[in-house]
């Protein structure tokens, strides 16, 4: 009811849940009949043609220290995804997320060619992502997700909520984390949410149930 009400008065209106996964110390290798080449992307000369982000965006990216991961069939992208250690900035609305652990890194920006999002190319990034960050050290992947990603894969764990609402260079945050409620009047205005793992590895958190209708 909130969207078309925002719509019409100008304004856009975004639900996020922020969740983490614990990173699997075994791997699915999971397989199909389709041979992937998974491998790192690091810099600009590694985008081909044809990518699906801009490609300014992907230098912003780069040079604030996210790493990629590309899966290749032949001379064929057919899928991706974005990670970065110690937090990361969102891309759609003024936000920043602080990791203040070691042992957790930033999730983002995952995708598979639409042809086979039915297939298991997901998962085979997914589990070379954790193939490589539990090499490092890592024990949770954090991240954000809209009621438009559908559920989670199992043994997310809600971290909180926050829906942003933006009226040209204007912007309101209500938030279930600190610092809860934010104002921002001109964009250098950026709230910081901290997402602290210590309860998680503590085990006092449950696995919550997916989207509720929250404000």
């Amino acid at each position: 009811m909130l969207l078309p009400i925002a719509r019409r008065c100008g304004a856009h209106l975004y639900r996020l849940d922020f969740i983490a996964h614990r990173v699997a110390c075994q791997h699915a290798g999971v397989r199909d009949g389709m041979a992937l080449d998974i491998r790192p992307m690091v810099a600009l000369s590694d985008i081909p043609w044809g990518y699906p982000r801009p490609r300014d965006v992907v230098a912003q990216r780069f040079h604030r220290g996210s790493y990629s991961l590309a899966a290749w069939h032949g001379p064929e992208l057919v899928g991706f995804l974005w990670y970065q250690f110690g937090g990361g900035d969102d891309e759609e609305v003024r936000a920043r997320y602080r990791l203040p652990s070691p042992h957790t890194a930033w999730h983002y920006d995952s995708f598979v060619q639409p042809r086979l999002r039915a297939g298991p190319t997901a998962m085979r990034l997914l589990d070379e992502a954790h193939r490589r960050l539990h090499a490092r050290g890592i024990r949770w992947i954090c991240s954000r997700a809209t009621p438009f990603d559908g559920p989670p894969r199992p043994g997310a764990v809600r971290l909180g909520s926050a829906t942003f609402v933006r009226i040209g260079h204007w912007q309101g945050m209500v938030a279930t984390v600190a610092p809860y409620v934010h104002l921002s009047l001109r964009p250098g205005s950026i709230p910081q949410l901290r997402f602290d793992i210590e309860a998680l590895e503590q085990g006092s958190r449950q696995e919550a149930p997916w989207y509720s209708n929250r404000p």
